[in-house]
């Protein structure tokens, strides 16, 4: 089925073929065809972000057994509506849409004036994973100099710093000044962030020291509480000896005067 002059689907063998320009087009062709109802309402930019949140239900969706030709039926509807919406990429997921409009930019300069537009409105968009997948796949190496230096002035500050360092291969081919300035800029975060962790490990130590401290304190108290626990019953053992002891003296004493007495007695 032809989605346009260079996009033509085909079922081959109970599987969706995608052609370009009459080439096969080998590339993930995994589509996101259904969604559940309780959670198509949701407030989505693009495929990728449904794709992301549900990715779980997406896989078990993966499992069902679809008809080869309901799958090809819904492989050709997605294209249709990427082509019909002028390949909007946030229709199909990243991995398929931008390998797709790549491969038609190299015979069609609307497709490849296209695909700089879509690069740098997903980049400025700063959704994660699209961000990354672009950076990663080399989608920066479309633009000359000028275009790329325009598109790092506009989008650095959405960009995460844990991915600028993406960005110094293009840099050191158009502006080896600006590569080195943003490596030193990161070099000065990065030791910032070590300085912090050490920080962090200091206070975590001096916590966890004084926690230890609470705790031999605490260990320290109901020690010396049974100690005084442990005295206060030897106190209490030893005046009941003692009073014991005094009971039987005094009552051997009484009894040593009474017989005393008696033999007194007697003897008169």
């Amino acid at each position: 089925m032809h989605m346009s002059d260079q996009i033509t689907v085909k079922l081959i063998d109970n599987a969706t073929t995608i052609f370009v320009n009459g080439k096969e087009f080998k590339q993930c062709k995994y589509l996101l065809i259904t969604l559940p109802k309780s959670k198509a309402n949701g407030d989505f930019e693009s495929i990728d972000e449904i794709a992301d949140i549900y990715s779980n239900d997406n896989e078990k969706a993966k499992t069902i057994d679809i008809p080869p030709e309901t799958e090809f039926w819904g492989h050709c509807s997605n294209l249709q509506a990427w082509v019909d919406h002028d390949y909007d990429t946030r229709l199909l997921k990243s991995d398929l849409s931008f390998p797709l409009l790549r491969e038609l930019a190299k015979k069609d300069p609307k497709a490849m004036a296209k695909l700089k537009d879509e690069v740098c409105y997903r980049l400025e968009s700063g959704y994660e994973s699209v961000v990354l997948f672009l950076l990663e796949q080399g989608y920066l190496e479309v633009f000359d100099k000028d275009e790329f230096l325009q598109l790092f002035k506009q989008i650095k500050k959405n960009i995460q710093v844990k991915y600028t360092y993406l960005f110094i291969p293009q840099l050191y081919k158009h502006d080896i000044d600006l590569c080195l300035f943003l490596i030193l800029g990161l070099a000065v975060r990065a030791t910032a962030a070590a300085r912090d962790a050490a920080y962090a490990a200091r206070d975590a130590a001096y916590a966890a020291a004084a926690r230890d401290a609470a705790y031999a304190a605490r260990d320290a108290a109901y020690a010396a509480d049974a100690y005084a626990a442990d005295a206060t019953w030897d106190v209490a053992d030893a005046w009941n000896a003692a009073r014991d002891v005094a009971r039987t003296t005094s009552r051997k004493a009484l009894r040593t005067m009474i017989k005393a007495i008696k033999i007194t007695l007697s003897e008169r």
